[in-house]
């Protein structure tokens, strides 16, 4: 009885918390150029610069604009933050958690201070982080493999859509595939090829739903977006160090480094280098500066590793001394959570269950765009979840090891 209304509790409360967030907390605009390209698309104008960003959460956003009105995003991404809340509590149940542990870790998931705010922000990651959520349970469950595949199919593509270096995860889906196969006796070759081919049509289906604000437009939608180029020169010039380290971003060291390379005068603005036409000559700064200085990209690295994992306290002043309390300590407890689990995941990898080894591969995966263009703390958002996922089962282990090796 008890298992079936702490459940019920849990969706009450997440729900509670959830419209309160969007009750009292003022919507706001951290990334505003999606908002404004889906207010272009609903009155039929030219979206400038065009495919510049991912078309995904723009298209996101119209349909929400198109259906709702201008806060209907705010009530969708609360249905996202709750769908991803229960991919962890789910996902922490296919790891094998006790109800302590379960419960601990989806609850500390649901008072994430960026999860909740990103309810009422226009960000992508409202939607991205609990879809990464939602692949990684997929990666976890071993049922039906029809299922399985089709449920990996639509979030990697409505992921692509929304962040499309996330392409690095499709190798995940594909060795997902094989396992499963190869633990068929029989019919393992047939069942991967129908696998791949659902997950192949899944994409395709995911994608082409997403494209379907082209009825409405005459825009052209890409999935392939020119920024890039933009963020590789952000993370590979001579100001990135500084900046990454000042300001927890590289994007604003791209007006400096220009500046420096005699390609843009005092009063230009980052929004002039944001066109097709630059996207070779951000690569080519790039790979000068690469083959010229290899050593301080080497470092550059390390600085956007710790620059992708420190805590971001960049929205903690702005608010009352109890929620700058709460959101700074928070903040301070998740950014050394994930290096403190991939340390110890490093030093014992081959000893480590199947499934820990799959969070493993999805995190490195993950990063590695990063590490080789531009780094913000809140592109480490989505992993979060993972990180506290696979810290609960490790806090599992060491306090009750006997619940761990049963699993």
């Amino acid at each position: 009885m008890i298992s079936h209304i702490r459940p019920g509790i849990a969706v009450s409360l997440a729900g509670l918390l959830c419209a309160g967030v969007i009750g009292l907390i003022p919507p706001s605009m951290p990334v505003p150029a999606n908002y404004q390209q889906a207010e272009a698309l609903l009155a039929g104008h030219a979206i400038e610069p065009a495919g510049f960003l991912p078309s995904g959460y723009t298209c996101f956003l119209f349909w929400c604009l198109k259906f709702g009105g201008p806060g209907a995003y705010r009530y969708v991404q609360g249905a996202c933050y709750l769908g991803g809340l229960c991919a962890a509590a789910w996902g922490a149940h296919l790891l094998g958690l006790q109800s302590r542990f379960r419960w601990g870790a989806v609850g500390l998931l649901a008072v994430h201070p960026y999860w909740l705010l990103d309810i009422v922000r226009v960000n992508d990651n409202a939607v991205a982080a609990p879809l990464l959520c939602a692949f990684y349970v997929m990666l976890l469950g071993r049922g039906g493999a029809w299922k399985k595949a089709i449920c990996l199919g639509a979030t990697s593509g409505a992921l692509l859509a929304i962040r499309p270096n996330l392409v690095v995860l499709v190798p995940v889906v594909v060795a997902a595939l094989l396992l499963d196969a190869l633990r068929q006796k029989t019919e393992g070759c047939a069942r991967l090829k129908r696998s791949l081919g659902t997950v192949t049509l899944s994409v395709a289906l995911m994608l082409g739903a997403i494209a379907l604000a082209n009825l409405s437009t005459a825009q052209p939608l890409v999935f392939v977006p020119n920024n890039g180029a933009y963020n590789l020169y952000a993370g590979t010039n001579p100001f990135t160090r500084e900046y990454l380290l000042a300001h927890l971003n590289a994007e604003l060291s791209l007006l400096p480094a220009l500046k420096h390379q005699d390609l843009a005068c005092e009063a230009a603005d980052l929004h002039d280098f944001q066109g097709r036409d630059w996207k070779p000559v951000f690569y080519r700064l790039a790979r000068d500066y690469a083959a010229s200085h290899p050593g301080e990209v080497a470092k550059l690295v390390l600085v956007k590793f710790w620059t992708l994992f420190r805590p971001d306290y960049r929205l903690v002043g702005q608010k009352a001394l109890p929620y700058r309390l709460l959101s700074g300590s928070l903040q301070t407890l998740m950014a050394w959570i994930g290096p403190v689990w991939v340390m110890h995941l490093l030093l014992c990898i081959w000893k480590r269950k199947p499934l820990e080894r799959w969070s493993m591969i999805i995190v490195v995966l993950y990063c590695l765009p990063f590490l080789l263009t531009n780094a913000d703390p809140r592109f480490r958002l989505p992993l979060d979840a993972i990180f506290i996922l696979a810290t609960a089962s490790l806090l599992q282990e060491f306090v009750s090891p006997r619940a761990s090796i049963d699993r």
